[in-house]
């Protein structure tokens, strides 16, 4: 279901003070909906639908929103795991699957690609780091099938990049963009909500299992401004040193 006035054309947002999931106050009409309608599940996507914000039903029947790492690593996982339920990653080919993720998005993605055999390949922040991986992937096949690549159906592509190069499984950003697929080279909001809603990790215990799992695996860390203070000094007074690689 959606919620009529969001879906109103009005450049001018008036429904919320910024159209950014990234901010809980864009999802909190969909979340008084849901309420209103014992819905499961709240998903809300940017103005030009490259973000993607989720909120779920705990099993104490209260919403909780979800962070971009939540949401890319459930995302993640439940790829990698349908993938091989499906016989497209198998034990054989596994190490040709890659889940792709900035620097500063969570290591769960790490541990979920060494669970299944994965290679988690790193980059800088932004998305074009992460579509550039894909076209170097795309390079790495011999030469008389990128001609028509682009032509090429996903079965034909999956083939020869699980026989010859790196088959992309998911890629994300902790900022909530998120690419489930080689033909899109961008994150985008228009697959993952379908993908997240098929995941179903509500309602009830599989939610608050899942959420204390990631709990444990992602501990807060609160800085003070003081603290950064501190820390920016001692920084500028012990440059940190970096080797070449």
């Amino acid at each position: 279901m959606s919620w009529r006035n969001r879906t109103d054309f009005d450049g001018g947002f008036p429904t919320v003070k910024s159209p950014n999931p990234e901010n809980a106050e864009a999802l909190q009409m969909g979340i008084e909906l849901a309420k209103k309608e014992n819905a499961d599940l709240v998903v809300a996507t940017d103005p030009d639908c490259d973000r993607m914000g989720v909120a779920v039903r705990t099993a104490f029947g209260e919403t909780q929103l979800l962070s971009g790492n939540q949401i890319g690593s459930l995302l993640a996982y439940y790829r990698t795991k349908k993938l091989f339920e499906l016989g497209v990653l198998t034990k054989e080919n596994a190490a040709r699957g890659v889940i792709i993720k900035t620097f500063v998005t969570t290591d769960l993605q790490k541990a979920i690609a060494e669970h299944f055999g994965l290679r988690c390949v790193e980059t800088l922040t932004g998305f074009k780091y992460i579509g550039a991986k894909l076209g170097k992937y795309e390079c790495a096949l011999p030469q008389d099938r990128q001609k028509n690549y682009v032509d090429l159906s996903e079965e034909e592509t999956r083939r020869l990049r699980l026989e010859h190069s790196s088959f992309y499984v998911f890629g994300g950003e902790e900022s909530f963009g998120y690419s489930g697929g080689d033909f899109v080279r961008t994150r985008t909001a228009t697959a993952p909500p379908s993908c997240f809603a098929k995941s179903r990790p509500m309602p009830g215990r599989e939610t608050k299992r899942w959420l204390n799992c990631w709990m444990r695996f992602t501990p807060s860390l609160v800085i003070t401004s003081n603290e950064t203070d501190r820390l920016l000094s001692k920084a500028q007074e012990e440059p940190p040193k970096f080797n070449a690689f």
